[in-house]
């Protein structure tokens, strides 16, 4: 009798433990547009922004996010492919600045020396980064914001900075909007 009263009381409290998490919340991310001098990959960004909003942990309560990748650039085909992947939400990146700046300040043109591995070195350049990002809820335009950062690192390092702060940004509009 104890064994059922046991496994009883564990059903209850796994119930309870269920019923207190809300659903799981899709978002969508379209691929990056890059609108800076720099030549930069878009596919990659996106498949970071996806990485850090499905690694997002919120406070126990709070709605779970499950990061989709939309291969639609623009808002129209965007919001298509997160509505046929039944995305509730629908994140568009741009990547607006991602400047080198030498050791004395000034602005650098051109391709950067390779840098080892590691940790940011005192004479690699500093790189300022500034990325847009909207957030999209059926159709209809909730944030519309921008990120910056600058800092001694080398450019995917920055790109990673920038998606992480948007990651974030994202997270907390979603928790606040339900």
């Amino acid at each position: 009798m104890s064994r059922v009263v046991k496994f009883g009381c564990f059903l209850l409290l796994a119930l309870a433990a269920w019923a207190q998490n809300p659903a799981t919340i899709r978002v969508g991310v379209a691929v990056m547009q890059n609108i800076s001098t720099r030549p930069f990959p878009s596919r990659g960004p996106r498949a970071r922004l996806v990485f850090y909003l499905n690694g997002i942990h919120g406070r126990r309560g709070q709605p779970r996010i499950e990061a989709v990748a939309l291969e639609g650039t623009g808002r129209a085909a965007a919001q298509a492919e997160a509505t046929a992947k039944q995305c509730e939400y629908v994140v568009l990146t741009t990547l607006v600045t991602l400047q080198a700046l030498d050791p004395a300040g000034k602005i650098r043109v051109g391709i950067d020396r390779p840098q080892p591995p590691g940790p940011p070195y005192p004479n690699s350049p500093v790189y300022l980064g500034v990325m847009k990002f909207e957030l999209m809820r059926r159709g209809e335009t909730l944030t519309e914001s921008s990120v910056r950062s600058g800092q001694r690192i080398t450019a995917d390092d920055m790109i990673d900075v920038l998606m992480s702060q948007v990651a974030e940004r994202v997270r907390k509009e979603i928790v606040r909007k339900p």
